[in-house]
């Protein structure tokens, strides 16, 4: 069986292979050109020449900004001419940091012939294609490379996929088949920076007799049905601190795509249904989006501590407004 083309199957999903492939096939056809007008210039050459003609001598720095490359990669293409000699390069007189690109006779002949031959006769040509075609390629482009200025592809498909993930989550209350869940999510996360502690181990290994029967509350997020994150209210014996928020952890899988506010969230609104809405917590200064997580919750930083975990640096509380929704 024929495979189906590869463009038309995808659509738009594919188009920097697409966009990579007209590339090609211009530079492509821009290398034919230079013989048809008797020089041998690389196509990749074409816009230094055409701005030093324009400029004169010009820095690297306003060089590379202005076709829109990184300095080294326009660093390259200067040695490549100054071997073929057709450019030349020296220190700014008034600067001594900036390095000044100028034409020799030779650039300066080749330039000449591409400003007044080439390019008009390209320009023509590319018109004449454009006025062939129902939609302005070179509008597109500058659209879609402002849209992408404004937010980047991986930024947009974070995004996506969070909306996506967030009508699949369900945050739900512990049960009994959420306890190997439970128990390697956190281990997994503690293990990661810290070593475990006794009380990590009394929590994880038994979280009904340490946690739920003395008054305390776990919640598990489950993505399509697998637990994916934890977060637990524990019972607090101070004057003034109800319960202690702990025991948040989410898959590495599904990290910073907000799962973590998503449940901490829950579990503080938990809180305020309970009647809990004084609310300490412990952590680390090593775990900046946690602390940070906690501070856009509403945390914030206390002396007072409190808690059995050695790791813990930072303290921080809550309270919360008895009747007005969380976050």
């Amino acid at each position: 069986m024929a495979l189906p083309d590869f463009f038309d199957h995808l659509g738009i999903t594919a188009v920097a292979s697409r966009t990579r492939l007209l590339s090609e096939r211009l530079f492509a056809d821009s290398r034919q050109l230079n013989f048809t007008y008797g020089t041998e210039l690389k196509s990749q050459w074409l816009p230094l020449l055409y701005l030093l003609r324009l400029n004169g001598p010009t820095p690297v720095s306003d060089l590379a900004a202005s076709i829109r490359q990184n300095h080294p990669g326009v660093v390259r293409m200067i040695n490549d001419l100054q071997k073929h000699d057709l450019v030349t390069r020296t220190r700014d007189a008034t600067d001594g940091r900036k390095t000044m690109v100028a034409l020799t006779p030779a650039g300066a002949a080749a330039a000449t012939t591409l400003a007044e031959r080439t390019v008009p006769d390209v320009a023509a040509a590319l018109h004449e294609i454009a006025g062939e075609c129902q939609h302005d390629l070179w509008v597109a482009l500058a659209e879609w490379e402002a849209a992408l200025e404004r937010k980047s592809l991986p930024e947009r498909t974070r995004d996506v996929r969070r909306r996506r993930l967030d009508g699949e989550l369900r945050i739900v209350p512990f049960e009994g088949r959420h306890a190997q869940a439970w128990h390697d999510l956190n281990e997994a996360w503690i293990s990661k920076f810290f070593t475990m502690e006794p009380a990590d181990y009394e929590a994880l290994l038994h979280p009904r007799e340490h946690i739920l029967n003395p008054g305390g509350a776990i919640l598990i997020a489950e993505l399509r049905g697998r637990p994916v994150g934890t977060c637990a209210l524990i019972p607090m014996q101070h004057p003034y601190y109800d319960v202690e928020l702990a025991k948040m952890a989410v898959d590495p899988e599904v990290q910073g795509l907000g799962v973590g506010y998503r449940i901490a969230q829950a579990t503080l609104e938990l809180a305020r249904q309970r009647g809990d809405l004084r609310i300490h917590l412990a952590s680390n200064q090593r775990l900046k989006a946690a602390v940070h997580l906690y501070r856009k919750l509403g945390f914030k930083d206390v002396t007072d501590k409190h808690g059995a975990y050695q790791r813990a640096d930072v303290q921080m509380a809550l309270t919360l407004a008895p009747g007005s929704p969380t976050g």
